[in-house]
């Protein structure tokens, strides 16, 4: 989308930037899709915010690969980091291997206990519909968040993007359902997958929601101490409720269209 140059701010820039918010009135996202791809910048920018007592209270986004720099997870906990959002995508081996994703679940399983030990909260971003997914594989994902105990999760649909190489396969494949590209969210299924029937995936991704954020599970959060996931948990369980309403129209023609596959 922005070509292939990486472009950085200024740490003087930034701090001048966050000189205008008041730390407490004001929770900070650093809207980078990875705060942590130059370490030399990263850690120059958290020692500044440290010096300058700066007292933000922040969130952002990295890779799972942040596990294997212990002294970036420090200084990031010295700066008030509380939460981060982590792309895991999937925790099947097949999986990861189809998206080409340079991580193993042993190396995302030592990231989630890292980051925990530093008393940062893991928001874990998954994804399913890959080739090699299945029901079984959609259960699977969602027990090891649980078991893992991340706070708070968002199970999305792979989505074929226009322009993306996911969206030209897809196109030559024939496995595209409409360009109704307003719904073309990660929240929708847009084409038709291997592994489910349409309505399958749709009904995995709400599952899993409605499992994880099930009120047995925010109740543990709570009695763990994580108010935090709790407060979250009751937010996702309801947003995840009204979605299924407002799109109710569309999960009947979903279902009616691609209804489920017969079991032996």
């Amino acid at each position: 989308m922005f070509g292939r140059h990486y472009r950085h701010r200024s740490t003087a820039s930034v701090v001048a930037e966050l000189s205008h918010y008041d730390p407490k009135a004001c929770l900070l996202f650093f809207y980078d899709d990875n705060f942590a791809a130059n370490p030399r910048k990263t850690r120059e920018l958290l020692k500044e915010m440290i010096r300058l007592r700066l007292g933000f209270r922040w969130s952002t986004q990295v890779r799972s690969d942040i596990a294997r720099d212990p002294e970036m997870l420090d200084l990031m906990a010295q700066a008030g980091c509380t939460t981060l959002y982590i792309g895991f995508e999937s925790v099947d081996p097949a999986a990861l291997k189809e998206m080409k994703k340079n991580q193993t679940v042993d190396e995302i399983r030592h990231a989630i206990r890292e980051i925990r030990k530093r008393r940062i909260h893991v928001h874990g971003m998954f994804v399913f519909g890959f080739d090699s997914d299945t029901p079984a594989t959609t259960r699977a994902t969602v027990s090891f968040a649980l078991h893992e105990k991340i706070e708070s999760a968002q199970f999305l649909i792979l989505t074929p993007l226009p322009g993306s190489s996911f969206y030209t396969q897809m196109l030559a494949e024939g496995r595209l359902i409409d360009s109704a590209w307003d719904t073309y969210d990660a929240h929708h299924v847009k084409f038709i997958p291997r592994g489910f029937t349409p309505w399958e995936l749709q009904r995995a991704q709400i599952g899993a929601h409605a499992r994880f954020y099930s009120p047995w599970h925010i109740a543990a959060r709570l009695l763990r101490g994580s108010t935090g996931g709790f407060v979250v948990g009751l937010y996702a369980s309801a947003l995840n409720r009204r979605w299924q309403r407002l799109e109710r129209d569309y999960l009947r023609r979903l279902r009616l269209l691609f209804p489920t596959h017969a079991r032996a």
